[in-house]
């Protein structure tokens, strides 16, 4: 893996992500037509979903945030991503019926739908807006995941870190103006690194260095990212 680079952070020659990584994939504008192919089901604040134990139903996030996460052989779990309101979650198991050893952590109080394979196949048949709904779903994270292995070839740590957050920014759409956004959950150096595969040490390194940088700051436990190249579109 890249280590962090001791030059001057500079955005020259950043592209612009196809697909910023680790993000929630929110559907937009249609997600809403989901919603009654199910039941509502809330967690806590860290309660789980185990994809292993049931592998007939995906859920659409309602309200609040869960995040993924999956077993390591030792140490900390490696945290998968993020979904907020309107992210849909475990249809590609759903579908084909495999169960996975994900783990997915309501990281707040949150409210889903939970919809049976047999009614999500059933609205994908007589509804187009559905199916284009779970293949955009689908797609994202295969993009996302090809995005994650650009990134690792292309940039530092460092770089990595920054355009992570800037992706975390973009769901939460929070601007402060000055080009600064807001990053409203709460988001540990320890989940950055297990995402990033790299340690918390790196992570604290890299984001002392983005802070003296001046694009990245931290207020009141929250995460705020400067965006001067207008990479959030």
């Amino acid at each position: 893996m890249p280590n962090i680079s001791n030059e001057a952070f500079s955005l020259d020659g950043v592209e612009l992500p196809s697909d910023f990584p680790y993000r929630a994939y929110v559907m937009e504008p249609y997600w809403e037509r989901l919603v009654g192919l199910g039941d509502e089901v809330v967690l806590e604040r860290g309660e789980q979903l185990h994809a292993e134990r049931d592998a007939r139903f995906c859920y659409l996030v309602l309200d609040g945030m869960v995040g993924s996460s999956n077993p390591a052989p030792a140490g900390s779990p490696q945290h998968g991503a993020f979904f907020l309101r309107g992210s849909l979650f475990l249809e590609s198991n759903a579908l084909s019926g495999l169960p996975s050893d994900t783990v997915f952590t309501a990281l707040e109080r949150t409210t889903l739908v939970r919809i049976a394979r047999e009614r999500m196949k059933a609205a994908m048949m007589a509804d187009g807006d559905v199916f284009d709904l779970v293949i955009c779903s689908l797609a994202h994270k295969f993009f996302s995941a090809n995005e994650r292995l650009r990134e690792t070839e292309r940039y530092d740590v460092r770089m990595r870190v920054y355009l992570m957050l800037l992706g975390f920014a973009k769901d939460c759409d929070e601007p402060l103006g000055d080009d600064w956004y807001r990053i409203t959950f709460k988001l540990t150096q320890q989940m950055i690194g297990d995402m990033l595969g790299a340690n918390r040490v790196t992570v604290n390194t890299a984001v002392r260095n983005l802070a003296d940088e001046g694009v990245v700051d931290k207020r009141d436990g929250s995460y705020l990212v400067r965006d001067p190249k207008g990479l959030i579109v």
